[in-house]
């Protein structure tokens, strides 16, 4: 979405092709630790005739991996924040300027807006297209790149700390330990929110569960993107994602395996196949460095009918 938000005021946006690379790296080395346990048990299900018991047959070494993972993740946080500052956000000196639309192209949005098309459930990012510091070719019809910097310091103040750190801990303590509480009751009564708003369990679970726990980030990402810093964005969005895959997943599976409550994490086939090609498409879009309108559309259409499945029965086949 911040992408397709992005490419509806600007034409082509850019971002670090150095950071993008390492992005889509990471993004596919932890979504294929999350496969590995899904692929191993579909794989010995499918040749042993005795099957594999998870339970018992498991040994240190997918536990190992884990915790690798997580050391992973402090190396790229510190490769990120210490050792190699100078490629993340707008610093990466192979950024290129962001490309507006053409005069034609700005008229035609406006219109639209007005009008009341489909373009207007968008139209608190995109009301005002046009801006002073942008340049129109001689013939109206070239588009133009804007400076980022330019850009930036024009329509907001310069970005810093407003707080101390103290004080910042303080005011984020009360609503994280009550949104952990709220998403904790919701997680455990997802079948009445289910049946409350006429929705399939898998549903509520995939896509309303998921936009309650992130429609923060979603908005910040849309943020930066629509005030042209797709760095910041894809920080948000895909570092996210990272983070999830190389620090929650493998630090969840390996308090679990402390506490002797073994996590397979085990998904079905539809599921892991979905999650692979989002991932490979993903890759597709963002390692060239650049980004518009028509990827975020293929990214928001990067979709499939989830018809559901017994997990329970899943995990009991696989450990009987």
């Amino acid at each position: 979405m911040s992408i397709f938000i992005g490419g509806v005021r600007f034409s082509e946006q850019t971002f670090g092709m150095n950071a993008a690379q390492i992005y889509t790296s990471l993004l596919m080395l932890g979504v294929t630790a999350l496969l590995l346990p899904t692929l191993f048990y579909k794989a010995i299900n499918a040749t042993t005739p005795g099957g594999v018991n998870l339970s018992t047959d498991t040994k240190i070494g997918p536990h190992i991996l884990a915790i690798s993972h997580g050391v992973l993740y402090i190396c790229f946080q510190f490769f990120q924040r210490f050792s190699h500052q100078n490629i993340w956000g707008d610093n990466d000196p192979s950024i290129q300027k962001s490309m507006e639309h053409t005069p034609q192209i700005r008229r035609m949005l406006r219109v639209m807006l007005r009008k009341r098309t489909v373009v207007a459930t968008i139209s608190n990012f995109t009301s005002n297209l046009r801006h002073p510091h942008i340049s129109e070719s001689e013939n109206g019809r070239a588009p133009q790149r804007v400076l980022r910097s330019s850009a930036s310091s024009e329509e907001e103040p310069d970005e810093g700390p407003q707080m101390c750190l103290s004080v910042a801990i303080a005011m984020f303590a009360p609503p994280i330990a009550t949104i952990f509480f709220i998403g904790g009751a919701l997680v455990t009564s997802i079948d009445d929110l289910a049946s409350s708003i006429n929705v399939s369990q898998e549903f509520a679970s995939l896509i309303v569960l998921s936009l309650t726990g992130n429609v923060e980030e979603i908005k910040s990402a849309v943020k930066a993107s629509f005030r042209d810093k797709p760095s910041e964005a894809l920080a948000v969005t895909v570092g996210s994602s990272i983070e999830t895959a190389l620090l929650i997943f493998p630090f969840t599976a390996t308090v679990a395996w402390i506490i002797h409550k073994p996590l397979p994490l085990l998904f079905d086939t539809f599921e892991a196949v979905v999650l692979f090609f989002s991932v490979l498409i993903v890759n597709y879009v963002i390692q060239d460095g650049k980004s518009n309108w028509l990827e975020g559309m293929i990214l928001m259409f990067t979709f499939g009918f989830y018809p559901g499945s017994d997990p329970a029965s899943e995990v009991v086949n696989c450990v009987v």
